[in-house]
């Protein structure tokens, strides 16, 4: 259990997670790996589509399925598995064939049956051609590509674009129009975009939304920003994007996910603190023996005395995953049952030196206490506590909780 668990960072890529070389810096990458090796889950979602993805996998890790041409696919890179993918409607052959005669200057790219195809190369592409990859794409006419197109991107000069885009808005309902770059639109299928895409997601992690942090640079992140709360944007990003950004890093070129995991990490080590400070308080003033606290919420409070209401509470139908636990007493077998239950941080009185061993080895930091004692004492205090006995000679919780419900039968 780290300090993430449970939190989503989603990054869109060109202009936001990649700087100016298309390349993830080394900062980024080492935030990303510290964000998922504690706890944290990362994904990307991308205009990109999957094979362009797969050069980036060496040095960027995920460990949540990719959101892939800009929502029309999601995709596991880890068990090379497709979740979910969505075509053009059949008539886009000959609507996109329109829209090349209309504007004859523009660039026009396809993907099909999972690859992408140069339709017609213009200026633009060659200006860039290590995002286009103008030099190695195939090249295909409309005709020659089959079915099951995912998109079509045209690519026009900056001040042509508004005319392109009220062209194709007003000639078609039938797909989806966003901006994917200053002088590029996509069309997708319709009901596509990185948005719906990553409410697909979040339902499929069963994440709370409220814990999911997307950013982003153009207008094809728009609907992922609406999506959750947390839509966040970086300094060089589109100025309509930025109008409903929660919040603004910084540019691309300065690392902006690792600005954003900082910024993470602040919300997360604050709210935090308020649930540690809630369970404390709350124990004391309630006289409770234990409390469970998360966001703001005390999800479990008992004032029984001994094991039975961390027992009760690991039987209860309460998810105290991410939990802040705070207890009087905590003994060895206490110590096991509660890291079983996935808290995130603990605080009590007194901790005995095999529940302070069991946290150690278990490399759990978030813990508090005010008093080391060798051991829990049982009532009488003439010898050690049952339970504490009970514990010895297992670390495993499912035995302690057996060996607890006899216990508490006898």
């Amino acid at each position: 259990m780290g300090k993430f668990t449970g939190y989503l960072i989603v990054s869109d890529l060109d202009g936001t997670l990649l700087n100016e070389e298309h390349q993830v810096s080394e900062k980024n990458a080492e935030a990303i790996r510290y964000f998922i090796e504690n706890g944290g889950r990362f994904t990307v979602a991308t205009g990109r589509i999957r094979e362009e993805i797969e050069p980036f996998l060496d040095e960027l890790i995920m460990n949540v399925p990719a959101i892939v041409s800009n929502g029309g696919m999601i995709y596991d890179f880890n068990s090379d598995f497709m979740i979910m993918e969505r075509f053009l409607p059949h008539q886009i052959e000959s609507f996109a064939g329109h829209v090349m005669e209309e504007f004859p200057q523009s660039g026009v790219m396809a993907v099909a049956k999972g690859q992408i195809f140069m339709v017609r190369e213009n200026e633009i592409f060659r200006r860039d051609p290590d995002l286009y990859r103008t030099n190695t794409l195939p090249r295909r006419q409309l005709s020659e590509l089959g079915e099951s197109w995912a998109k079509v991107l045209f690519s026009v000069e900056t001040e042509e674009l508004p005319q392109l885009e009220a062209y194709l808005r007003e000639q078609t309902s039938k797909v989806e129009i966003v901006q994917s770059y200053e002088t590029t639109l996509e069309l997708l299928p319709k009901g596509v975009s990185k948005g719906e895409a990553l409410e697909f997601v979040i339902r499929g992690l069963r994440m709370d939304p409220e814990k999911v942090f997307v950013l982003g640079d153009n207008m094809n992140d728009y609907a992922m920003l609406q999506t959750v709360t947390n839509g966040w944007c970086v300094e060089n990003a589109n100025p309509r994007l930025k109008e409903i950004a929660a919040r603004v890093m910084p540019p691309h070129t300065e690392s902006a996910v690792a600005a954003m995991i900082e910024a993470v990490e602040e919300i997360v080590d604050a709210g935090l603190k308020a649930d540690q400070e809630l369970a404390v308080s709350y124990l004391k003033e309630n006289n409770c023996t234990l409390a469970f606290v998360r966001d703001g919420e005390v999800l479990f409070e008992s004032r029984k005395k001994g094991i039975r209401p961390m027992y009760e509470a690991l039987l209860s139908d309460v998810d105290l995953t991410g939990a802040v636990l705070a207890d009087r007493v905590i003994g060895r077998a206490a110590a096991i049952l509660a890291l079983s239950a996935g808290i995130r941080s603990l605080y009590t009185f007194v901790i005995s030196e095999s529940a302070l061993a069991v946290c150690k080895e278990e490399k759990f930091s978030a813990f508090a206490y005010e008093e080391v004692s060798p051991f829990v004492m049982n009532r009488t205090r003439d010898d050690l506590c049952p339970i504490e006995k009970l514990s010895q000679g297992t670390d495993d919780p499912e035995v302690l909780m057996n060996r607890i419900e006899e216990f508490l039968r006898s």
